[in-house]
């Protein structure tokens, strides 16, 4: 991409800046920009740096993901999370190997962004307007992808760039579940295992590849009902070898043989 690709879309004015602003976003994906420190780093003023972000949304290339606010805490933030919208492109852009994006603290935010790009994808198949957000407030409490259906109900999304997870990488989610009551339809934690499990009252770990492997119909139709849970050993614990447990016992979970395997919530 370059700025000279687009005199029909703005009047891009400063050299290069459009390329760099979607290096610096494609560095911080999946977390918030300002555009204070956007023009900064670019040399360019304010204004300008917030015109070529909504560019680069007009081209698809990023997205916003506003903050979430319904009244679960006092101290919600409201700032929009940045997420490129083709994790390949911008690993490319980088020049990010799989083997790097494997190893450090960026493949999780590119694992995140990848995550809420499949979901929207997969979310205009279905003949429902669901509204997609982020939480974090002040005191530490952070979910990575929330979305809402038009009744209310609320699924939660987190995406984990690890191959072992447990309860604490879902504390997120649990906090939700107790806020909302009712309303919190399910949670679901995206790892990049194997092994599908629950990590609790309405809240699954489910391998990353489940959003495009395996399923008959849209992936995103998920259902928990359509899962066994039988005893295992003990362990509150999912790896990627294929162990799974619940608080205080162990429970693996198969799907049921001839049946797609779909989760409940989205």
């Amino acid at each position: 991409m370059t700025d000279r690709d687009l005199p029909d879309l703005i009047d891009v004015r400063h050299s290069g800046a459009l390329s760099r602003l979607y290096r610096l976003i494609a560095q911080r994906t999946s977390a918030t920009a300002l555009n204070t420190e956007l023009a900064q780093a670019l040399d360019v003023s304010q204004p300008t740096a917030a015109s070529y972000r909504r560019l680069l949304e007009r081209l698809y290339l990023t997205t916003e993901l506003p903050g979430w606010t319904v009244g679960v805490s006092a101290k919600t933030a409201h700032r929009a999370k940045v997420h490129v919208t083709d994790t390949g492109l911008a690993a490319g852009v980088l020049s990010i190997s799989a083997q790097r994006l494997a190893a450090a603290a960026i493949g999780g935010a590119f694992l995140e962004s990848f995550v809420l790009a499949e979901l929207t994808r997969q979310a205009t198949t279905i003949d429902e307007a669901l509204t997609f957000a982020h939480f974090r407030d002040r005191s530490g409490v952070e979910v990575d992808i929330i979305i809402e259906r038009p009744d209310g109900r609320v699924v939660a999304i987190e995406a984990k760039s690890a191959r072992s997870v447990n309860q604490r990488g879902a504390s997120g989610l649990a906090f939700l579940r107790e806020r909302l009551g009712d309303r919190f339809e399910c949670g679901i934690l995206f790892h990049t295992g194997s092994l599908t499990a629950r990590l609790g009252e309405r809240m699954w770990a489910v391998p990353v590849a489940a959003l495009w492997d395996g399923f008959q119909g849209p992936s995103i139709r998920w259902a928990a009902a359509d899962h066994e849970v039988s005893e295992g050993a003990s362990g509150a614990h999912v790896d990627g070898q294929g162990h799974g447990a619940h608080p205080n016992r162990a429970r693996h979970v198969r799907p049921r043989v001839g049946r797609p395997c779909r989760p409940p919530c989205v």
